[in-house]
């Protein structure tokens, strides 16, 4: 037997076993409905404990506080990577802490100073003079006459040029770095 012969023999078989089918989908349908459902009250719910607790960060610390946790919180920075950023600038992160923090800190007690010495510590330091070298008063306008020469006597690319009055003048090109960096 195949459909086509039920159908055609027994047709009220044919319309229960629909019937049942169609039920079956129903019902299916209807408890991934309710699924959607709690689902999208939970999430409402969440959001709105979210918004609850920012709500109180600005209640306790003030609106400056707030407004540092929205930027924070709009950068998709975790909790852990927060307090791993805090530490390598020395600062301590002030959870589970009560009371305000120093009047001159910046998010998670990490002092503005602190943050300061930080990258201060981090950069590089000035290149160091060439020894020997009279300074130049202008390093930079010598080596970039020296660029433009050479660019207009060669009609090359401007970092072509520069790349070989770099090899060909290295203390000027140094002169010409560090002035850059000022």
């Amino acid at each position: 037997m195949n459909i086509e012969i039920l159908k055609a023999e027994h047709p009220d078989v044919y319309a229960q076993v629909m019937d049942l089918g169609r039920a079956e989908v129903q019902a299916k349908m209807d408890t991934a409905l309710a699924q959607a459902e709690t689902d999208k009250t939970e999430a409402v719910s969440a959001a709105t404990a979210g918004t609850v607790k920012i709500e109180l960060v600005e209640a306790v610390l003030g609106k400056d506080s707030r407004e540092t946790l929205d930027m924070v919180q709009a950068t998709g920075t975790t909790p852990e990577q927060f307090k791993a950023i805090s530490e390598l600038f020395g600062g301590t992160v002030q959870g589970g802490q009560t009371g305000q923090p120093p009047a001159d800190t910046g998010q998670a007690g990490v002092s503005r100073q602190q943050i300061l010495d930080g990258i201060t510590a981090a950069a590089p330091g000035a290149a160091p003079p060439v020894d020997g070298a009279a300074p130049d008063p202008d390093p930079a306008g010598a080596f970039m006459t020296l660029v433009d020469d050479h660019q207009n006597k060669n009609n090359c690319r401007r970092s072509a040029s520069i790349e070989a009055m770099a090899a060909a003048h290295p203390e000027i090109y140094q002169g010409w770095l560090a002035a850059q960096q000022k």
